[in-house]
């Protein structure tokens, strides 16, 4: 999907994204979006920023009055320690900075991203059974919500030193669990990169067969859209959600604290129908 037709005048403000690399990026044809609809004078870009230029960027973006800014990976955590103010939101790590006169101050979207993503879907989360797969940075504010939603959280990763950071150690499992762990899990999770185009996938889905029939596999990986562990889901009749849903829905929270204005229900929907095409 292209955005056209932008009046870009003396007075818009800018908004950017910032990683290494940063080329494949979706936030600008959505934050775009968001702001072609709410006719707002803003204009959304992308930078590729290496680590060792952070600092340079945050000083740049003070003295060109960058009104806001994404931060991906592997940026997160380095932007973390260089913002001026820490919302409770950011775990560690901020992929959201407002520019207040000069003052940064870092958020996290990613974990109330996520809740609203599974919420859209019409599900709750209180007292659920929910199986994270991975324990790596996309997992963190993934754990952090579900577990503030009175969710129960079990993680199963490859390596669990990550993990301990958390949640107790009773609540750990290596990947050799994963089928039986299936047994009791409302909501699957992967935040893996299983899947992801140019990584490795799973070498198998047979856990999949030991989910009870109402349970949900959401992916955290978007490209491709559809996973291959969301299709072998969808093909035991399990819900499925893209993480694209995700994506959109914490930058629907990132565009609602750059510009103070609130994205629509139907333009997330539309977004999440059409941003691919």
């Amino acid at each position: 999907m292209i955005i056209n037709n932008m009046d870009i005048k003396g007075s818009t403000k800018l908004l950017t994204v910032i990683g290494d690399p940063i080329s494949h990026s979706l936030s600008p044809q959505i934050q775009n979006y968001f702001i072609k609809k709410a006719e707002i004078d803003y204009i959304y870009t992308a930078f590729n920023i290496k680590k060792e230029q952070l600092n340079d960027f945050f000083e740049t973006a003070k003295l060109l009055n960058i009104k806001g800014f994404n931060v991906t990976m592997p940026l997160k955590e380095l932007a973390f320690e260089r913002v001026n103010h820490r919302d409770i939101s950011a775990n560690e790590a901020v992929n959201t900075v407002v520019n207040n006169n000069g003052i940064l101050s870092g958020y996290s979207t990613d974990g109330n991203g996520f809740i609203n993503a599974i919420s859209s879907n019409g599900r709750t989360l209180k007292n659920k059974n929910a199986l994270i797969l991975g324990a790596g940075g996309t997992s963190k504010p993934v754990v952090k919500a579900l577990l503030n939603a009175n969710a129960n959280v079990n993680i199963c990763a490859r390596t669990l030193t990550r993990a301990k950071e958390m949640v107790t150690d009773n609540h750990l499992y290596e990947w050799q669990k994963l089928e039986e762990l299936c047994e009791n899990t409302d909501i699957l999770v992967n935040t893996t990169p299983l899947g992801m185009e140019k990584f490795d996938n799973f070498t198998n889905f047979s856990f999949l067969d030991r989910l009870p029939k109402n349970a949900i596999v959401f992916d955290m990986v978007y490209f491709p859209r559809k996973t291959q562990l969301l299709t072998e889901a969808e093909n035991r009749k399990i819900e499925t959600i893209s993480g694209i849903s995700q994506l959109i829905h914490q930058a629907a929270l990132s565009f609602e604290l750059f510009t103070n204005t609130k994205v629509s229900k139907e333009t997330i929907e539309f977004l999440q129908n059409n941003l691919y095409s």
